[in-house]
């Protein structure tokens, strides 16, 4: 079976209306599909994220961590969730370390696809 562009972008259109907020964490441990979220997430980073639909087959969440959030921390995952509390996802980087100098934004892009 092959899923027309516009199933494609109907399930885009349905994960878009189901991403609200994001957060950052801590642990750096390595990801795992049986995770349920963030290892060690900083709740004060639980904040806004804006989702855009803009592209055939793709969203792109974008979050930001303003500089007056949860200073002082190195920051090595990220997730985004629905209501606070469901999390689709679990990413982790090399540190980034936050400061009161600076905002950081984070923008992770979703391809929907045929396997």
């Amino acid at each position: 079976m092959v899923m027309l562009l516009n199933g494609l972008n109907k399930i885009r259109d349905v994960h878009k209306d189901n991403i609200d907020k994001a957060w950052v964490g801590t642990a750096s441990d390595v990801v795992t599909e049986a995770q349920t979220g963030l290892v060690y997430g900083v709740t004060a980073t639980k904040l806004t994220a804006t989702t855009d639909n803009s592209a055939d087959k793709t969203n792109v969440v974008e979050y930001t961590l303003p500089s007056t959030v949860g200073t002082a921390v190195t920051y090595r995952e990220f997730a985004f969730i629905l209501d606070g509390t469901v999390e689709y996802n679990r990413v982790i980087y090399t540190g980034i370390e936050h400061t009161e100098n600076e905002d950081v934004v984070f923008k992770q892009t979703i391809f929907y696809r045929n396997l």
